[in-house]
């Protein structure tokens, strides 16, 4: 004897459905007989009729992407202080991060002294976490970041009398010095610039934590001086970077080492020259032949 309440539990289950572990069990409602009524469907078919229960949203993570580790300089007191890495740009995000909260150990602004330091960025979203870190080694040396030119440089026109300027600090002829991350440095006239014979003034300036430090030099370029293009293709430098010695591969009349101040430290007329007393750094050797002369860099490790 079925009762209003069998029927209506039966039309329930027309409407809704149990979703088990594995099936999913809903009732035969195009069958007039109310007896006895079940009919099972698969997961798939559970999943097909009610899609905005089952459905996972895509690009709901927010994830942190943090750098390799990297090397810091000091201010003149020995301490950094951790800017924000996000906010730099050092440490990106990928995903859906409009409502996510970034958080950062240490924060930003914490001062830290020299040594190594973990920095953890987590992006929280809905509960969740990710997160990446990355280390970074704060050494002395810091202070503003200053910027070197040498006193005057001399080079050599091509066969139209002209010279292309290069980029004077990529070449490692103007250096940077303290604290210098994340610098910019813009070269006036820019790389690329042809000059011709006679001098011109080179003016390079860096910015770097707000602050700007500038230098400049007179580059000459002459069309007497210097070797034959065959000549220079055949005059190299090795080992370079060199420790102790450093040998020219040619016959010399003479060679002269400068630092990029433009000073002179000393000359030779032996193709093998002994570096052990310069100092780690980029150096200038000028070197004279009987056809000339060229000048060239010279690193010291």
């Amino acid at each position: 004897m079925k009762t209003k309440l069998h029927t209506l539990f039966l039309l329930l289950l027309c409407s809704i459905g149990f979703a088990g572990n594995t099936t999913t069990i809903y009732t035969d409602c195009d069958s007039e007989s109310t007896d006895n009524v079940t009919v099972q469907a698969t997961m798939e078919d559970h999943i097909n009729r009610t899609p905005a229960l089952n459905k996972v949203a895509e690009g709901d993570d927010c994830e942190p992407e943090c750098p390799d580790d990297f090397t810091v300089q000091a201010d003149m007191n020995d301490q950094y202080t951790i800017p924000d890495y996000v906010a730099e740009g050092i440490v990106t995000l990928t995903g859906d991060c409009a409502n996510a909260v970034i958080s950062q150990t240490p924060a930003p602004g914490t001062v830290v002294g020299l040594g190594e330091i973990e920095i953890e960025v987590t992006a929280t979203i809905n509960g969740d976490e990710e997160d990446c870190d990355f280390d970074i080694t704060v050494v002395s040396g810091g202070g503003d970041c200053m910027i070197n030119c040498p006193t005057e440089l001399t080079v050599q026109a091509d066969a139209n009398g002209e010279y292309s300027l290069p980029s004077f600090f990529g070449e490692g002829i103007v250096t940077i010095s303290g604290d210098c991350f994340a610098a910019t440095i813009t070269q006036t006239p820019p790389p690329g610039t042809i000059v011709t014979l006679g001098q011109t003034l080179i003016t390079v300036e860096v910015s770097a934590g707000g602050t700007t430090d500038d230098c400049d030099f007179t580059l000459t370029v002459t069309d007497v001086l210097g070797v034959n293009d065959e000549t220079k293709a055949n005059i190299h430098l090795y080992p370079n970077p060199a420790s102790d010695v450093v040998k020219i591969s040619t016959e010399i009349v003479s060679a002269t080492i400068y630092d990029l101040q433009g000073q002179k430290l000393f000359s030779t007329n032996e193709a093998t020259i002994s570096v052990a007393s310069l100092r780690t750094g980029v150096y200038l050797i000028r070197i004279e032949t009987e056809t000339g002369y060229t000048t060239k860099q010279m690193v010291i490790k």
